[in-house]
């Protein structure tokens, strides 16, 4: 008895339970037949719940029964959602706003207007792909150019000394410049070269000084310098007066390689 006298709840309590039960079942029952609509957007409840919610959240007060049925339409101008002809019109009346789609129709357009996002960035990455690979080509193009120059440079140069001293020096002196600027062109004395102090050792050439143009040496001062400036340093361009300056180099070997076993066989001849 006194264990159930404890379990057991007062009457009153029970009964104001029950009460509360009753109210929250009254608010979330479908009214038959009836909808509570708001007069002052027309929006349409078939609940006590979600009339109460919408009051709440927009502080509209005036609600009355309806028996109007529900629609489904978004406004194209607007995020405005309308569920109820009333809601509808006065929207219309109020925005001037005459396109109106159901939630299908917004998904697909947003689908489709989502798809056509993606197909653009693509096609953009594409061209933008496409814009590299042309400069790509045309870099390549300009740069085999300037290697074709640079061996005729260097052609010249053969021709116009015939000492292979002379020739070895002059090919030393260009791979030295190049190799320096390589190594440390933040260095200006390396981009900064006194013409006089070179014009003897490239055999008094112009094709040497032609080279060294197509490194991007500059001619300044009244012709006394050739100057690099450190903006015009170009990795790539350098790398290929070294391929071809080391090919001429090693032409120049072979070259003597080949003097001195004719020689060696005239000797033994005589």
């Amino acid at each position: 008895m006194i264990f159930r006298g404890i379990l057991e709840k007062p009457k009153h309590e029970t009964l104001a339970y029950r009460r509360r039960c009753q109210r929250e079942e009254r608010k979330s029952r479908v009214m038959e037949g009836k909808k509570l609509q708001c007069g002052e957007c027309g929006f349409l409840s078939n609940t006590v719940g979600k009339a109460e919610e919408h009051a709440k959240n927009y502080c509209h007060t005036n609600f009355i029964l309806s028996e109007e049925q529900f629609i489904d339409q978004h406004c194209c101008s607007c995020p405005t959602h309308c569920n109820s002809p009333m809601a509808l019109e006065l929207h219309r009346k109020r925005s001037d706003h005459s396109e109106y789609e159901d939630t299908e129709a917004k998904l697909r357009r947003e689908e489709a207007r989502r798809v056509e996002e993606i197909l653009a960035k693509f096609i953009k990455a594409e061209e933008e792909i496409r814009i590299l690979m042309e400069k790509e080509r045309r870099a390549n193009t300009r740069l085999a150019i300037k290697q074709q120059e640079m061996r005729s440079c260097l052609d010249s140069i053969k021709q116009s000394l015939k000492f292979v001293e002379q020739l070895q020096r002059a090919f030393d002196t260009l791979v030295m410049i190049v190799k320096n600027v390589v190594e440390k062109p933040a260095e200006e004395k390396y981009r900064r070269i006194r013409i006089s102090a070179i014009e003897k050792r490239l055999g008094y050439v112009e094709a040497g000084f032609k080279f060294l143009e197509l490194c991007k040496f500059e001619k300044v001062e009244r012709g006394e310098f050739l100057v690099l400036p450190y903006y015009e340093v170009e990795d790539e361009l350098l790398e290929a007066a070294n391929v071809e300056l080391t090919q001429a180099l090693g032409e120049i070997s072979k070259e003597q390689g080949v003097t001195g076993q004719e020689d060696m066989l005239k000797r033994g001849k005589n």
